[in-house]
């Protein structure tokens, strides 16, 4: 049981609505998130979330899993989120074997080198549409 005191003004009324919400906040899922991507792929990766026709959640512990296909295109059911993930692992996967390798992830809005290793992925944010 919550006991709360609030003052008898004009400012009481607003406190008793920014309780919940404030409350609420500390609730929110933020996911942990692996991307499997085809071994020797090379392009933009696109991730259509919300679609009825995509692919459902996968997990995997406490991680949702999303398998890129070929394409480099992935359609999802999952719908998008405002909010970022507490944590993103990038993994190349052998399409045979089912091997994975974690990837280098690069920063594109802080590092200006080129990809110089297999092992390595650009990581860009922002877009939308």
């Amino acid at each position: 049981m919550y006991l709360f005191a609030i003052r008898k003004d004009r400012y009481g009324f607003v406190y008793l609505l920014l309780l919940p919400l404030i409350f609420s906040c500390s609730y929110w899922h933020k996911p942990h998130i692996k991307y499997l991507i085809p071994e020797g792929y090379e392009g933009m990766v696109v991730i259509a979330w919300g679609q009825q026709s995509g692919a459902e959640m996968a997990k995997e512990d406490d991680f949702e899993v999303y398998k890129i296909p070929e394409s480099g295109f992935l359609s999802t059911q999952v719908q998008p989120r405002n909010i970022a993930p507490v944590e993103e692992k990038f993994f190349s996967y052998n399409l045979k074997t089912g091997k994975r390798t974690e990837l280098d992830v690069i920063n594109a809005d802080l590092v200006k080198d080129t990809i110089t290793k297999n092992n390595q992925i650009y990581q860009l944010r922002g877009f939308s549409g």
